[in-house]
């Protein structure tokens, strides 16, 4: 479902759910997109309609990076399949690690990681940086 077509490309995603949002981000990466890049930009930004979670658990290509800012209960399900999902460089990162803080289970589920890594960088909000073993 979603594959890369040219290795040669950096391909970055925005996926957001609520569809008002949606149209707010179709209209900023469209700026982004005629202000920035050029058609012969090795970057090309794809938006998705859908929810993260599951768009994370289907992409197909490894991932150098990810950046999650979903709800804090949805962490350890993207926690759980980050490894198979990360390259050998890849690392996540989560936004509002401090505040609201990670709940208890996704504490202990890191805690208990044998194939992530993970810190708490100690920003306003926090954010977890994870990687993944080999």
């Amino acid at each position: 479902m979603f594959n890369f077509e040219d290795n040669d490309k950096v391909y970055i995603y925005a996926v957001e759910k609520n569809p008002a949002r949606y149209k707010v981000l179709e209209d900023n990466i469209e700026k982004i997109r005629k202000n920035i890049l050029s058609e012969k930009s090795f970057i090309e930004v794809r938006t998705v309609n859908g929810d993260a979670v599951e768009f994370l658990d289907k992409i197909e290509p490894s991932l150098d990076l990810v950046f999650v800012d979903i709800e804090k209960n949805q962490y350890k399900q993207v926690l759980s399949f980050l490894p198979r999902k990360l390259s050998k460089i890849g690392i996540g990162i989560f936004h509002n690690a401090l505040i609201p803080g990670l709940d208890s289970d996704t504490r202990k589920f890191l805690e208990q990681q044998e194939q992530l890594s993970y810190h708490v960088v100690p920003t306003h909000l926090g954010l977890l940086i994870v990687k993944r073993f080999d």
